[in-house]
């Protein structure tokens, strides 16, 4: 449901709106090399930040995840969801959509997962962050790490502005307007869009997204 109306949404719009934040917030983490975010941070932001909570969609994180794997496989971008791990720093079972998007055969030995989990965290590492080492190798994530708080971006609210007086500064008159001039609708000569739930990226309506390829529903 909305946070801020109460109002029901449909599991499938539900989940394709916290999947594109939770890529969002991912491109955020990427952008600092060897930054990794927890599952339960993640979530807790998704829900804020998309302003609805999932409350009604029992284990949506998985589903959300396999989601942002899909759109970075189809884009294409390194695996964001590697940089995604438990309290222990470790991604789990979730990473192996990855490796079944790509078709890769799935690791059953944990050891060799988290390997090209790390693998793949250098790759979005060296794709989005500004400073990488050039001689930087794939590192495992350590428990201490992985409860270190990402620096993710907040919505910030508008400020009134205030004279040096302290007193609010008196807003400008407002040119009158020419009564003979017709009005235009805003929405006159905007083209439709809409969401593709593959790249969650506005297009033109028709058989197939043109971002990313994939059928519009």
């Amino acid at each position: 449901m909305r946070s801020s109306s109460r109002l029901a949404v449909t599991r499938d719009q539900a989940l394709v709106e916290l999947a594109k934040v939770a890529r969002e917030l991912l491109l955020q983490v990427a952008s600092t090399y060897r930054s990794t975010i927890t599952y339960h941070q993640l979530g807790v932001e998704t829900q804020r930040k998309a302003g609805v909570r999932a409350v009604q969609v029992p284990d949506w994180l998985p589903d959300v995840l396999d989601m942002v794997v899909h759109v970075c496989h189809k884009l294409p971008e390194p695996p964001l969801t590697s940089l995604v791990v438990d309290a222990d720093g470790q991604v789990g079972p979730a990473y192996d959509e990855v490796l079944r998007t790509a078709g890769l055969p799935v690791l059953t030995d944990p050891h060799e997962r988290e390997l090209a989990a790390a693998a793949s965290r250098l790759e979005c590492y060296r794709r989005f962050a500004p400073r990488v080492p050039y001689d930087a190798t794939p590192i495992l994530v350590t428990p201490a790490a992985a409860h270190r708080a990402p620096a993710l971006k907040t919505p910030t609210r508008p400020t009134r502005t205030r004279a040096a007086s302290g007193t609010p500064a008196k807003p400008k008159p407002a040119k009158p307007m020419d009564a003979s001039r017709p009005r235009r609708d805003p929405d006159e000569y905007r083209a439709a869009r809409v969401l593709c739930s593959s790249c969650f990226l506005q297009t033109p309506p028709g058989a197939e997204c043109q971002n990313c390829g994939a059928p519009l529903k």
